[in-house]
């Protein structure tokens, strides 16, 4: 009667830690999700601010180092800013994204998670976790780039083939699930901090209360197209100064 008691004691508590387990591994996934959401955010505004003002903003440095240089003052410093855009726009010109609508958005958000729900390495049996990245370099990079479609086919083939199992469903060993639970607290907790990071950044606190990018830097191009009007006036003029001058 006493080993049967303890049997289900046992079987009790293995059950517990496996379904704390899955949901640490679960919690490890949506928290990894959402930091990779979080850099593409950073990500697109940067290149969206490329595309839309990236020359404007290279002429309105390019007089700014001209009028510096014509008077004598601070041009080394506009020189060297000049030189910098214009790397990082040559650097940054081939990232062009596929354009989506908002529901089109939303659905590769959600399709991005549930694929990564299906074959994260956080989450599968060991023997599969080199397969598993392998998936989940796959998975990202599609979601980068915006590719719906072939996020569609990613899931599908996912939801199709049934690759992947749970990484708790093959462990039955108290203290090992113990063990794995402690681990697995610790990765959630570092991943937490990394996410906390990325949110209380620079740059997501510059793009977090912009709600439509394109209304964004549609004001801002109108701005910056101000300025260069202002910095061609002020250019001719001094051109014109030194004409006089000489």
């Amino acid at each position: 009667m006493d080993s049967e008691f303890y049997l289900i004691v046992d079987t009790l508590e293995i059950t517990t830690l496996k379904k704390k387990l899955t949901s640490l591994e679960n919690s490890l996934v949506e928290i990894k999700a959402e930091i990779s959401e979080s850099q593409k955010k950073i990500k697109e505004f940067f290149l969206m601010h490329n595309k839309l003002l990236g020359k404007l903003t290279l002429k309105i440095l390019e007089l700014e180092m001209k009028i510096f240089k014509l008077g004598e003052k601070a041009y080394e410093e506009a020189e060297s800013d000049y030189e910098n855009y214009q790397q990082y726009l040559f650097e940054n010109e081939s990232n062009v994204r596929i354009e989506l609508s908002a529901g089109e958005e939303k659905e590769l958000r959600s399709l991005f998670r549930e694929a990564l729900f299906k074959c994260h390495p956080d989450r599968c049996s060991p023997e599969l976790k080199d397969m598993a990245n392998e998936w989940v370099v796959s998975i990202k990079r599609t979601f980068d780039e915006n590719d719906l479609k072939s996020m569609r086919s990613i899931v599908d083939r996912l939801k199709g083939e049934k690759l992947f199992k749970l990484k708790s469903e093959f462990v039955s060993d108290v203290e090992l699930l113990e063990s794995k639970v402690k681990v697995k607290e610790l990765e959630v907790a570092e991943e937490r901090r990394i996410l906390e990071s990325v949110i209380n950044s620079e740059d997501f606190q510059t793009i977090k209360g912009i709600r439509n990018f394109k209304k964004h830097f549609s004001e801002l191009k109108r701005e910056l197209t101000g300025n260069l009007k202002d910095l061609k006036a002020e250019y001719a003029q001094m051109l014109s100064g030194k004409r006089k001058s000489h």
